[in-house]
């Protein structure tokens, strides 16, 4: 799974509001994921969490025009895909045109 969105932010002021986000889908889905694990060098971000038994990481990389995202579903999830990476897409435009 790779996404990629352009903006035109700059990356401090992406890189804040992809961590605002982050937050806030941590709230919102709290119900539905565990054990999160969040880290950050530069504009890197690193992230884990267990949702319905299974573990998925994704790797966002923040840039001055672009952000792009990352991971491995696991392959009892690869039905679901492109429904998790429309979350994920939706939630990165939310975060960047608001």
């Amino acid at each position: 799974m790779k996404i990629t969105y352009e903006h035109t932010l700059g990356k401090d002021e992406a890189l804040k509001r992809i961590k605002a986000a982050l937050i806030d889908a941590i709230g919102k889905y709290s119900d539905k994921v565990s054990n999160i694990k969040e880290s950050w060098e530069d504009n890197v971000g690193q992230f884990s969490f267990n949702t319905y038994g299974f573990t998925l990481k994704v790797k966002a990389i923040v840039e001055d025009t672009s952000i792009t995202a990352e991971g491995k579903v696991p392959w009892l999830l690869s039905s679901y895909s492109g429904k998790i990476e429309q979350i994920l897409l939706d939630n990165i435009k939310k975060a960047l045109d608001n």
